[in-house]
């Protein structure tokens, strides 16, 4: 028997001769890293997502902040009439603002939930892409999450970059993984952090996750905003002592999907209806939390009436 020779093969008394393989000058280690931080470069600039922002508002009036979240457009378990009435007050009053804090389509990819659904994805996106136009001077900023997010996963591709794309691109904030939003009311900073989910959070004490947020990741803000697990909470209250005392905000955003029949399965309860509004003041720092955005919206309306009676 022959011996093996390196580049020759043999089969059966027959032998095949590989030419040798070219060699090639391989990038050496500092080529390569400058091949990857030209990627990362390249990555960053398609980037559109923000951390810190600020919106800037002159009003003569007080203006009123919604933060929403977790609508569930396509869902057979959202209340489509109530949020439809929510948006319209939005939408009629010149002075109410609206957040978007993720959660904004169902985006089942899972049988489990599809199954659920009077839309499926495609159609959930053209309807939150049409909102988006629609509500588009309304719209201060948008919160994204992997949460009902599962298209990027599995795909690349989010639904909530892509419904709000053309407000992001027109400069409306969108904070991927949450992040504070600065409201410059006529000079007056209100700073409000906003994340879908986040850890620590209780049951029985809903605004828990609220602190420690403000404790670990944003501790100089006025409001943190939290979403996600369908609970509606506005806690008035404050933080520090002496010198450093000072009145701060802590919101559970709610939901439109309130007859989620999984949530019930599971053992927490039906969701609790969104709608929480702030009322920033234009004149001094001060701000008026309420958990309807119906009382917001009608005291709103009589603080322009009552400046409307001293002129």
């Amino acid at each position: 028997v022959k011996p093996v020779v390196k580049g020759v093969a043999h089969l059966k008394g027959v032998e095949m001769v590989f030419p040798k393989p070219q060699k090639t000058d391989m990038p050496n280690f500092a080529e390569h890293l400058d091949w990857l931080q030209t990627r990362q470069t390249k990555m960053e600039k398609m980037s559109r997502t923000s951390e810190f922002a600020e919106v800037k508002i002159n009003s003569s009036d007080p203006i009123g902040l919604v933060l929403s979240s977790d609508w569930h457009i396509g869902s057979q378990d959202t209340d489509y009439q109530t949020f439809g009435r929510h948006m319209g007050i939005i939408k009629g009053d010149p002075n109410i603002f609206l957040t978007a804090m993720s959660n904004t389509i169902d985006g089942y990819v899972w049988p489990g939930g599809i199954w659920s659904e009077v839309a499926h994805i495609p159609e959930q996106v053209e309807i939150a892409k049409q909102f988006a136009k629609e509500w588009k001077g309304k719209l201060l900023a948008v919160v994204g999450s992997k949460c009902h997010d599962w298209t990027k996963d599995v795909g690349g591709i989010s639904p909530q970059e892509t419904a709000f794309l053309e407000n992001t691109d027109s400069g409306m904030p969108f904070f991927t993984n949450g992040g504070v939003l600065t409201v410059n009311l006529n000079g007056i900073p209100y700073k409000i952090a906003m994340e879908h989910k986040s850890k620590f959070h209780s049951s029985l004490n809903v605004t828990n996750p609220n602190k420690r947020v403000m404790d670990l990741r944003f501790p100089g803000v006025d409001v943190v905003a939290i979403a996600h697990h369908h609970v509606a909470s506005v806690e008035h209250t404050y933080r520090g002592e002496g010198e450093y005392l000072r009145p701060v905000v802590f919101v559970r955003t709610g939901t439109y999907k309130i007859n989620d029949s999984y949530s019930k399965s599971e053992g927490w309860g039906a969701g609790q209806v969104g709608g929480v509004m702030l009322v920033l003041d234009q004149k001094e720092k001060r701000i008026t939390p309420f958990l309807s955005i119906d009382d917001g919206a009608l005291f709103l309306k009589s603080l322009r009436e009552l400046r409307k009676i001293k002129q």
